[in-house]
């Protein structure tokens, strides 16, 4: 695919809002089938902004979401895949941030049981790009 979101270690996903500006927001990602996907939150606001405008903008990123120096913009389509292929991305995230993953993933899952909240499954979300010309 692209060879600066292949090398990323985050990227800058961002969807449009109602009122048609953009919020980007910093995520790992991994290649899947012939585009890229990542796990979320189904109730997050991404999710939200996706089901209105599947629309997206992708740019490799810090850890903040800050588009690293000279990076491209691709655009893409977003869509919500089904449970067993969001488990598919999981395995792929878990494999690609395999010491990252334990430390902020599953300590934040730990919090939320130990405040008495309901763990939410995720859910994927697969990026495309149109073909090259």
């Amino acid at each position: 695919m692209f060879e600066d979101l292949d090398r990323a270690r985050y990227i800058s996903f961002a969807t449009y809002r109602a009122d048609s500006s953009l919020k980007s927001t910093a995520t790992w990602v991994t290649n899947y089938k012939d585009g890229y996907a990542f796990t979320t939150d189904p109730t997050s606001f991404k999710v939200r902004r996706l089901k209105a405008n599947a629309n997206v903008i992708v740019t490799a990123s810090n850890v903040s979401g800050k588009a690293k120096t000279g990076a491209v913009a691709h655009h893409g389509a977003a869509t919500l895949l089904s449970p067993e292929e969001t488990a598919d991305v999981d395995r792929l995230i878990r494999a690609k941030y395999r010491v990252s993953y334990p430390l902020l993933i599953s300590t934040g899952e730990w919090w939320r049981k130990l405040r008495g909240k309901a763990t939410t499954e995720s859910v994927g979300v697969y990026i495309q790009f149109p073909p090259s010309s």
